[in-house]
């Protein structure tokens, strides 16, 4: 995987842009140790944990965890969340 595609798939710069230097700096610090999938592992079970399904959601399609992103989707939507900005981009 190249430095672009991670700069897409990491969270880094969404989190670092949204104002929130010290949590960029910890996703950064994750990056070198685990790589991406380790973030989106760690955004994920993160998401799930404070019941933020969509972006559990998210990171787990972007994993390939087929299983994992349709089961958090339905929970996000029997929580009310809107899923119309949903798009399907197959790897």
């Amino acid at each position: 995987m190249g430095t672009s595609t991670l700069a897409v798939r990491c969270p880094v710069s969404q989190v670092q842009l949204a104002g929130y230097d010290q949590r960029a700096k910890e996703l950064r610090e994750d990056c070198e140790k685990t790589g991406c999938k380790g973030i989106l592992r760690k955004h994920a079970k993160e998401s799930e944990a404070a019941g933020y399904h969509y972006g559990a959601a998210a990171s787990y399609g972007m994993l390939a965890e087929k299983d994992a992103a349709f089961t958090a989707q339905e929970q996000a939507a029997a929580a009310g969340s809107r899923l119309d900005a949903i798009k399907l981009n197959p790897p």
